[in-house]
């Protein structure tokens, strides 16, 4: 990911794109720890390959999450109205 290409909100969603991609898929919510951990571990992993903190890495999944929710409703209005 070349630094100078990107904005910084286009780095953020592609991090937790990647996060999202990367982590082990679970249904519902995370009934214990080993969950939890697993999404941490994920997380700890991208976070030094780009020397950012692993907090960084989630945060970013959730931002790519509701951007990504949002362009879906944005797209399903569009095509609703005719556009």
């Amino acid at each position: 990911m070349a630094r100078h290409n990107l904005t910084p909100q286009q780095k953020l969603y592609l991090i937790g794109k990647r996060q999202r991609i990367e982590k082990k898929p679970h249904v519902g919510r995370p009934k214990n720890s080993a969950t939890v951990a697993l999404f941490n571990k994920t997380s700890k992993k991208i976070a030094a390959e780009l020397r950012i903190g692993y907090r960084t890495v989630e945060t970013a999944a959730q931002y790519s999450e509701a951007v990504d929710n949002l362009s879906g409703k944005i797209d399903k209005e569009k095509l609703d109205k005719g556009l």
